[in-house]
């Protein structure tokens, strides 16, 4: 007699696994605060040793009213009503420390008075895209914009003026390497 195959039963219990701990990297692309980042430091240390808020609510002024002082007498009862006279006591203005400047705070201060560029290109299938359009129309970007075979992404008048700014600064190293990887232009 032959026993039919059997699927195995599977227990209800969830097998218990050890969770990995979660290691931080740098959580910031800026070459400054990269190479001065500790990682076996928190975040919380990393900002406090780079001169950062951590929290922006502990860095801004904060105003503490404090409760009135009423006295007996301060208030008076007119027509029904009572009257307080002014409360004693004037609000208190609790100020965070004042930042300090550290190397880092220096640097990025440096960096951002020196403007930063960043040199923008278009992708391949924009670059062949322009290419044909510009084939075609030569300069005239409103008839571009209006073309839906060649423009499939339906770029505005505008939105095609700036890829042809990219588009002219990149055309030379984007033929010569369309033209290495066999793409017909």
């Amino acid at each position: 007699m032959v026993r039919s195959a059997r699927r195995p039963h599977r227990n209800g219990r969830k097998k218990v696994t050890r969770r990995k701990k979660e290691t931080w990297k740098t959580p910031a692309a800026n070459p400054v605060i990269r190479a001065a980042w500790d990682n076996k430091k928190t975040l919380k240390q990393n900002y406090q040793a780079l001169g950062l808020a951590f929290d922006s609510n502990g860095t801004v002024e904060e105003v503490k009213t404090p409760k009135p002082n009423v006295l007996v007498g301060e208030a008076r009862i007119v027509d029904g009503k009572v009257i307080m006279d002014e409360p004693r006591g004037q609000p208190a203005v609790v100020s965070a420390a004042e930042p300090t400047k550290t190397p880092v705070i220096e640097a990025l201060e440096e960096l951002v008075s020196r403007g930063i560029s960043r040199d923008m290109t278009v992708s391949e299938e924009e670059f062949k895209m322009l290419t044909a359009l510009r084939k075609k129309y030569g300069t005239d970007v409103e008839r571009m914009a209006r073309d839906m075979r060649r423009n499939p992404y339906q770029h505005t008048a505008a939105q095609l003026t700036r890829l042809f700014k990219f588009y002219d600064k990149d055309a030379e190293r984007m033929t010569a390497r369309l033209t290495e990887l066999g793409v017909e232009l």
